[in-house]
């Protein structure tokens, strides 16, 4: 007999299958993070065994149902699902009566009939391979209800763990606070360190869209430069994710903080080409593009091996077709947000490129597109571009410079001389490419597969030399 069915992650779409029901002795099941849509069928609540149910993260909608393992159920198991309604205490809006519930129905079992058909074959062919997994098992000897699936999935968190992981959010386990909530060191109890980003109580219907979409882009992207979300707590009162610890913390500490912190030409060179090969999955590797809308030396985290990893996807935004920008209300940080969202109001990958242009000069010059120099009507593209021919020494970042060490041997000098050009090569390179990702005129911009094939190879000439 099957007793835990687990589909997470699958891909699959349509409804679910009233067949599901017929599993009477099922204990969990795991349909989460996939691209399932319609209603959930209310013979689910005739699973009497059913105590683990999880749907969070596909396109449901509708009622969810009353009774069975649905009246236990936490938004948690929910979330990711923006069309579902029912009960306050699942987190959901109240649902509208309407007359054309009827015709709605039909239209959805219309429309949704051929993916329900296969996905209702996939539980077929699982249910086979359990009976004839079981019938191979009792002749082993074997437990016939172990685990169909072995459950490498997000795991579930509760508060009380969080609570217990960090001290009781002591502020001693602060990574980093900001205006919706706080980032906090925990260790959970199977050992795992990890980064908890917790909203603030009370915060504002803005900043709970974001934390529902930073869930909902999280989960859909998956690259070795990005961010990895380990899980979702959230109940009425109390929302956090659970992320990847990156112990070396953000490129903007590195930077510009007072600490003696300094980063060689090559370690710079690995981190922006680590963010261009995130940006290029986003724009390019996705079933459909990504724009983060806020891509800054903060936002850019790094691991133990200073690995760059993308991160903080609160404002990103989804495409669909053949759209190249879409309206929205928040522009991103100010000195990294491309100058025609100003007039457009409209998000692009193109003004992506642009913050990581900006990103680009501010990482190699050590300065701030917000620097007080830049006060007067100056930008820190125009103050680059004036010096980019001939000062190019004078704008780049001294402690960049002062940190490196030369190779030497017999013929030392001249090794030294070769490496001191290959390295002005280097930066020649990357602040021109800063300089046209940065460009006034969106067209004018590299797209980031472009970029990211420049930086490999100036990363690679730069290697060959120290």
């Amino acid at each position: 007999m099957l007793v835990n069915l687990d589909l997470h992650n699958n891909s699959f779409s349509g409804s679910i299958p009233q067949s599901l029901s017929n599993l009477i002795s099922l204990s969990l099941l795991d349909l989460s993070s996939n691209s399932l849509s319609g209603e959930i069928p209310k013979s689910l609540t005739d699973l009497q065994y059913l105590t683990s149910l999880n749907l969070s993260f596909n396109r449901l909608e509708g009622e969810v149902p009353d009774g069975g393992a649905f009246a236990n159920l936490t938004m948690q198991s929910l979330i990711g699902n923006l069309a579902l309604c029912g009960s306050a205490k699942q987190g959901l809006p109240a649902c509208k009566v309407s007359d054309t519930k009827t015709s709605r129905t039909s239209s959805i079992m219309l429309k949704y009939v051929l993916p329900s058909l296969l996905f209702g074959l996939a539980v077929s062919v699982i249910l086979f391979y359990v009976l004839l997994s079981n019938k191979k098992q009792k002749s082993r000897g074997h437990n016939p209800t172990e685990l169909l699936l072995s459950r490498v999935h997000q795991r579930f968190v509760s508060e009380q763990e969080l609570v217990h992981a960090t001290n009781n959010f002591n502020e001693t386990n602060i990574l980093g606070v900001g205006n919706s909530g706080s980032v906090y060191k925990g260790l959970l109890e199977d050992g795992m360190i990890v980064a908890i980003k917790v909203l603030k109580l009370g915060s504002s219907e803005q900043a709970l869209k974001r934390f529902e979409k930073e869930c909902e882009m999280m989960r859909n992207v998956r690259h070795r430069n990005i961010v990895k979300i380990i899980s979702i707590c959230s109940t009425e009162n109390f929302k956090a994710l659970i992320l990847q610890y990156m112990p070396n913390n953000s490129l903007d500490k590195w930077l510009h903080s007072s600490q003696d912190h300094k980063l060689s030409i090559l370690e710079r060179v690995c981190i922006v080409s680590d963010v261009a090969s995130a940006l290029e999955y986003l724009h390019h590797g996705c079933s459909r593009p990504v724009v983060h809308s806020d891509v800054k030396p903060s936002n850019i985290l790094l691991d133990g091996n200073m690995v760059g990893h993308l991160g903080d996807f609160g404002i990103s935004k989804l495409f669909s077709g053949d759209k190249s920008a879409t309206p929205t209300s928040t522009l991103g940080t100010l000195g990294y947000v491309a100058p025609e969202y100003g007039l457009s109001g409209k998000s692009s990958i193109q003004g992506d490129i642009y913050s990581f242009g900006i990103l680009l000069l501010e990482t190699f010059t050590g300065r701030k597109p917000t620097d007080a120099m830049f006060s007067s009507g100056s930008n820190i593209r125009q103050w680059v571009e004036e010096s980019f021919s001939d000062a190019i020494l004078k704008i780049v970042d001294a402690n960049m410079l002062r940190d490196d060490d030369e190779t030497h041997s017999d013929d030392g000098d001249n090794i030294e001389l070769g490496v001191a050009q290959a390295k002005r090569k280097c930066l020649s390179s990357v602040l021109e490419l800063g300089l046209l990702c940065s460009s006034g005129m969106p067209k004018e911009r590299m797209a980031m597969k472009d970029v990211a094939v420049r930086l490999n190879k100036i990363k690679m000439e730069l290697v060959s030399v120290t």
